[in-house]
């Protein structure tokens, strides 16, 4: 919830809360946000985590607007690799389809997918093979787009409206 712009944010709405009880009273469901400089290092804001009720924080850049959001999850997924939750239906898939040919969903780990395949350079900024198509085209990509990158062709097989869904790779030259 903010102020007057998006920038005075005031407090965060514990949605958990509203669903358990939909008769609860507005004010005992709205945290007051934890503010941390974008500059914070990730062991120092895990810290500040453990010393607050809840595992979130308002991130501010130098100027004190608002840069962004950070969870708990966020800081873990960051130390020990993506975290799937309890009953998440997404499922990583990585099949090798004959020599130099893989079938994948687009959430597969880029380092991950280095293991099939060491050639494949270092994308910076980018974790999943959906994230580099992506972030190589600068849009969300069609069914049947295809991407060359680091001596591959990535053709997506499947995708929505906000993500790659599946994807084929091959080598260069492969059938």
């Amino acid at each position: 919830m903010y102020g007057e712009s998006p920038d005075s944010i005031v407090g965060i709405l514990n949605t958990p809360k509203i669903l358990a009880d939909p008769e609860v009273d507005m004010v005992e469901v709205i945290d007051f946000p934890s503010f941390v400089p974008e500059e914070m290092n990730l062991l120092e804001l895990l810290k500040s985590f453990q010393n607050k009720t809840h595992s979130m924080a308002i991130v501010l850049d130098e100027f004190g607007t608002t840069a962004g959001l950070v969870t708990l999850e966020d800081i873990l997924a960051d130390i020990v690799g993506g975290l799937r939750r309890e009953g998440d239906e997404s499922q990583f898939v990585l099949e090798e389809q004959g020599e130099g040919r893989w079938r994948m969903t687009g959430n597969v780990w880029l380092e991950d997918f280095r293991r099939e395949y060491p050639a494949l350079e270092r994308a910076p900024g980018v974790d999943t093979i959906g994230g580099l198509i992506t972030s190589r085209l600068d849009a969300i990509p069609a069914v049947d787009t295809e991407v060359e990158f680091s001596g591959l062709i990535f053709r997506v097989t499947r995708a929505d409206d906000r993500r790659v869904l599946e994807v084929l790779a091959k080598t260069k030259g492969g059938k």
